[in-house]
């Protein structure tokens, strides 16, 4: 009995691994999967700063930390970041974009405007650039 149960169990795995005796595949064989939608890139929304007013490269043991300070229009702009545009000149560049403030804001002193964000490179984008640019609305740096 045991010999012919083992005998079964090696045939069934056998045949599974034959895709036209596989009865998994009878229903229409296999077919391609279908396609996935990618999403488009998403586009950053939110404006650049005013005015970058300090830009600092610090380099660090796996390639560098970027850090810039801007200048917003009024108070209240948050979720400020340092986002990255693609060039094509050698030049490693950065678009330094804010959210506004959902409602209106007093200007106030440019002590309570400033916004200060940093970033990191890896050693090998920053080897590939020959100078970090930091884009405002009203002007850019670059080091």
């Amino acid at each position: 009995m045991t010999r012919c149960l083992f005998a079964i169990l090696i045939a069934s795995t056998a045949l599974v691994g034959c895709s036209r005796l596989n009865p998994a595949t009878w229903s229409g064989g296999s077919s391609a999967p279908a396609p996935v939608d990618t999403p488009a890139p998403k586009v950053d929304e939110r404006p650049l700063i005013a005015q970058v007013t300090e830009l600092e490269v610090d380099r660090t043991g796996g390639g560098a930390i970027i850090r810039a300070t801007g200048l917003a229009p009024t108070q209240g702009w948050y979720d400020a970041a340092l986002v990255p545009v693609e060039t094509t000149d050698g030049t490693l560049r950065f678009a330094f974009r804010a959210a506004p403030p959902a409602s209106e804001q007093p200007v106030g002193p440019a002590a309570t405007r400033e916004i200060v964000v940093a970033t990191a490179v890896d050693a090998a984008t920053l080897s590939r650039a020959g100078r970090i640019t930091v884009q405002g609305a009203t002007n850019a740096l670059s080091r």
